[in-house]
C-alpha cells in the first residue's frame, strides 16, 4: 500500500478503495488455503468449509527464535458458495484467539499475485513495477486492486518507474472497450506522464466525438429544482477529466487554446463538460505541474463569464494568487443578483487574502454592498488559505 501524500498519480480517479495491501495491514492473521471438503449444515445454505494446503501471508510476531505455527487444516462455517480446490484468502483479526471469517474465493491468478504481492516492500519502485505488469490482468480482483495501489501512489514514485510503463499497451487500454471505466482515469493520467505529443491525437479519436455529442444539451440548473439536476444532462464518461487533464499535458498551449474555445467559452457545451475541464486545470497546474500555473489562470478567468461556473473558480484564482483579475471579479460581484448568484461570497474571500491596496480599499465596500454575504464569507474564509 502506497502513502497517500499531496500529490497522487491520479487525483482524478473515482471509486479509489480498500486493497489487499490494506486487508493484511488490518488484520492479525492472513492464511492462504485450498478447500478440500465442504459439508451442507441446514437447508438454507449454512456450510462447513475444510481448507488445507495452508500458507501464511501475515501471522503475529512470536518470540526470537521461534517460527509461527501454521495450522494444517481450518474449518469455517459460513453460507458462501464455494467449490472444491478453490484457493480462499483467510483473515483473522484477533492476534491471540484468531477466529477466520468468510473466505475470498480466489482464482488461481489472483492467488498467485497475492502471494507475490506480499513479498514486496511498500512505497518501492519494484512494487509499482510489479502493479503496473498486472495492472491489464483478465481477473478483475487483481486488476482492481492494480488501479487502486497505482492511482494512490505519490506522483514522484510513478515518474521514477516511466521507462517501465508500456505506452503502447496503455493507448490500447484506452481503445478498447473491454478496459474497466474507472481504469481509463488511472491510463490517462499515465499517458500524461509516458505519453509523447502525438499522442494528443487520441483526443481526437476518443473524446471529440463525446463532447460534439453532448453539446447542445446544456440546460441551466437556475431554471430547475435542485433536487432534479442530476437528471438534466447526458451522462458524461467519468474518464473525461482525466483526458482533458492528458491533452492538455502532451500537446500544451495549443490544447489549452482548444478547450478554451471548444469548452470554457462555448455557451452551448454541457456545464457537466465544463466542471470536467475545470478540474483537468486544476490538476495539472496543482498536482502534475506540466502547465504554469500563471498560463492555466488565465483560462479559470474565463469561467467567470458563466454564472453556472464563477464561483467554482474564485478560490482557485486566489489559491493560486491571481491577484490581477481583481478588477473583474469587483465587477463581477456588483452586477450579481443576490437573490441567484452564489459567487458574491467567494469573492469577498478572494478580496479579503489579496495582498493589494485595491483589495484593501473595496473590501468595506462590498462587506456593505452585501452584509449578508460578508456573513456567509467570514465562516468559509479557511477554502481558500
Amino acid at each position: 500500500m502506497f502513502g497517500v501524500c499531496e500529490s497522487i498519480a491520479c487525483p482524478l480517479c473515482e471509486t479509489l478503495s480498500g486493497t489487499f495491501s490494506d486487508d493484511l495491514a488490518e488484520c492479525s492473521h492472513a492464511l492462504l488455503g485450498e478447500c478440500n471438503s465442504i459439508r451442507s449444515l441446514d437447508d438454507f445454505g449454512l456450510v462447513e468449509l475444510q481448507f488445507d494446503r495452508i500458507r501464511a501471508l501475515k501471522q503475529p510476531s512470536i518470540d526470537a527464535g521461534k517460527q509461527p505455527t501454521i495450522p494444517m487444516n481450518i474449518s469455517i462455517v459460513c453460507n458462501q458458495g464455494v467449490a472444491k480446490g478453490n484457493a480462499g484468502l483467510l483473515l483473522a483479526y484477533d492476534a491471540e484467539k484468531p477466529e477466520f471469517g468468510p473466505p475470498m474465493i480466489l482464482t488461481p491468478q489472483a492467488a498467485a499475485y497475492l502471494v507475490d504481492l506480499v513479498k514486496m516492500k511498500e512505497k518501492d519502485k519494484s512494487r509499482l513495477k510489479f502493479c503496473l505488469a498486472h495492472l491489464a490482468s483478465i481477473d478483475r480482483l487483481v486488476s482492481d486492486d492494480c488501479y487502486n495501489e497505482l492511482a494512490r501512489a505519490p506522483i514522484e514514485m510513478i515518474r521514477k518507474v516511466i521507462g517501465s510503463i508500456d505506452r503502447t499497451r496503455i493507448v490500447d487500454c484506452l481503445r478498447s472497450e473491454e478496459t474497466p471505466t474507472r481504469h481509463k482515469c488511472l491510463y490517462w493520467m499515465l499517458l500524461a506522464e509516458c505519453g509523447k505529443l502525438a499522442d494528443g491525437a487520441l483526443f481526437e479519436e476518443i473524446v471529440r466525438p463525446i463532447l460534439l455529442k453532448i453539446e447542445g444539451t446544456k440546460t441551466s440548473y437556475s431554471d430547475i429544482p435542485i433536487e432534479l439536476t442530476g437528471q438534466i444532462e447526458p451522462p458524461i464518461p467519468i474518464w473525461l477529466a482525466p483526458a482533458f487533464a492528458a491533452y492538455m499535458s502532451l500537446v500544451g498551449e495549443e490544447a489549452i487554446a482548444d478547450i478554451e474555445r471548444s469548452i470554457i467559452d462555448n455557451e452551448r457545451q454541457s456545464v457537466s463538460v465544463k466542471y470536467a475541464a475545470l478540474s483537468a486545470i486544476r490538476v495539472v497546474g496543482t498536482d502534475l505541474g506540466h502547465v504554469e500555473k500563471p498560463r492555466l489562470a488565465k483560462s479559470l478567468t474565463r469561467f467567470l463569464s458563466d454564472k453556472e461556473m464563477a464561483d467554482y473558480v474564485v478560490p482557485d484564482l486566489a489559491r493560486w494568487e491571481h491577484w490581477e483579475c481583481l478588477p473583474q471579479l469587483i465587477e463581477l460581484f456588483k452586477a450579481a443578483d443576490p437573490t441567484e448568484s452564489m459567487v458574491r461570497v467567494p469573492i469577498i474571500n478572494f478580496v479579503r487574502v489579496c495582498p493589494t491596496e485595491e483589495a484593501k480599499l473595496v473590501l468595506p465596500k462590498l462587506q456593505a454592498i452585501d452584509p449578508k454575504a460578508a456573513a456567509r464569507a467570514r465562516s468559509r474564509i479557511r477554502a481558500v488559505k
